[in-house]
């Protein structure tokens, strides 16, 4: 099996293999974004755990955004994956403590009760609430004070997708960019002078805008 971290690659051959230039690759050493090993001749070598982070970078930045920014939108896609398998592996353990009674529908009767937390008095007052797991479309939702207006906006979950590395941030930015993109939809709705039959039609319509069509 290989080793991802085992240092294989120079400078060029990084370069090359991302399509971007040596000084971009040299750059990020140089600010200790990456840490590559030194051989003995001193020069640089790269793991394939270090291609993918450069190539994420590469890909943030050139969609506009700054070294930093590329790097902490990483840093929190990181601390998302870490928190996911970690509550998985919470989920597997009390499958095991408790003979597998955790069952899926145990776990969405878990969900249920920390929702009907907004249900009770004294919680915030909703306008509007939005689902946006695709999982979540056939699921009973609370009762909310208030009869706010409801919409699902499903998508897939990023989390879910497999493969290499590069392709899982792919799907974490494409699902952020149809969120932003279907946000900004809602916001430009002239609320003030639609009824709330025509308001009810334009959210199911922001909705079921296609992950990619919503993303545009």
């Amino acid at each position: 099996m290989p080793d991802d971290d085992a240092p294989l690659y120079t400078v060029s051959q990084a370069a090359q293999l991302l399509e971007v230039q040596p000084a971009f690759v040299r750059r990020l050493d140089t600010e200790g974004v990456v840490c590559p090993a030194r051989s003995v001749g001193g020069q640089r070598r790269y793991s394939r755990t270090e291609l993918n982070h450069i190539a994420a970078l590469a890909g943030l930045m050139g969609e506009g955004m700054t070294l930093a920014g590329a790097q902490r939108i990483i840093e929190l896609e990181n601390e998302i994956a870490d928190l996911r398998r970690h509550f998985r592996e919470l989920s597997w353990r009390e499958q095991e403590i408790f003979g597998n009674v955790c069952t899926r529908a145990g776990r969405a009767d878990m969900l249920g009760a920390l929702l009907d937390e907004f249900a009770l008095a004294g919680a915030p007052a909703m306008d509007f609430i939005f689902t946006v797991c695709d999982s979540a479309a056939g699921e009973a939702c609370p009762v909310w004070p208030g009869h706010p207006m409801t919409a699902h906006w499903g998508l897939p979950d990023p989390a879910a997708v497999e493969g290499p590395e590069v392709e899982r941030r792919r799907a974490f930015r494409q699902t952020f960019a149809a969120l932003e993109n279907r946000i900004k939809l809602f916001a430009s709705l002239p609320l003030e002078s639609l009824d709330r039959l025509s308001l009810q039609s334009h959210l199911d319509a922001i909705g079921k805008r296609s992950p990619s069509t919503a993303a545009a």
